[in-house]
């Protein structure tokens, strides 16, 4: 019996220890995946951004609310991190996914929207032709509604590069 209380002892020290060290697989907040997106995309680091997105691939697992931020970072890493054309294209259609799972999960949330469609809409700029098209149909009810509920939301995201070109007008030129 006093060896069986010491084992007990032993794992609860071991347990608690790895829970105060960080070893444990805890759920993220919200915001705390956001803030770490956000510092880790504004420095370019490639390593860190890597394993922050195989770490919140893990993360959604047990928080579905981390979609919208996972279709993000997948979405800018491809746009700044990767070289190759076809890597590139393939973690754009991994953000589609990812960003079809926020909207899924969080119909209500404008930013599970807002990321799908920007996802959509990079890869339909890259294929264009017919293939443009039928993404451009599949985006049109998230942008809609990313629009139409959260203008207040996006007004901070909308960046200059997110946005489209515009062309000059006649008395411009």
């Amino acid at each position: 019996m006093q060896a069986f209380k010491m084992l007990v002892s032993i794992l609860l020290i071991s347990a608690s220890a790895s829970v105060c060290w960080g070893y444990s697989e805890a759920a993220w907040t919200l915001e705390a995946a956001v803030e770490r997106f956000t510092e880790l995309n504004s420095h370019r680091d490639r390593d860190a951004m890597e394993e922050f997105l195989r770490q919140l691939q893990n993360q959604v697992t047990l928080r579905s609310d981390l979609y919208p931020v996972l279709c993000t970072a997948l979405f800018r890493y491809a746009d700044w991190g990767i070289v190759s054309d076809a890597e590139r294209n393939r973690t754009y259609h991994r953000a589609i996914e990812a960003g079809e799972k926020a909207v899924r999960y969080s119909p209500d949330n404008v930013l599970s929207h807002y990321a799908y469609a920007l996802s959509c809409g990079r890869i339909a700029e890259r294929e264009g032709g017919l293939g443009a098209l039928d993404l451009l149909k599949k985006i049109r009810n998230p942008f809609t509604t990313s629009l139409v509920e959260g203008p207040g939301v996006l007004s901070g995201l909308l960046r200059p590069r997110d946005a489209v070109p515009r062309r000059p007008v006649a008395d411009e030129r």
